[in-house]
């Protein structure tokens, strides 16, 4: 059975192409606790 803790410590990519929708994003996997969270944004301006 897969615990929090595995949850909260798994890797998550956020790609998104408005990069403030990427930072929110990661900011709420961090307030929730993970610390698998890498992010990238492409925006096309």
């Amino acid at each position: 059975m897969t615990s929090s803790s595995d949850i909260l410590h798994g890797k998550v990519l956020i790609a998104y192409d408005q990069l403030a929708n990427v930072i929110l994003l990661n900011r709420m996997l961090r307030t929730a606790g993970s610390t698998g969270a890498i992010n990238t944004g492409h925006n096309h301006g």
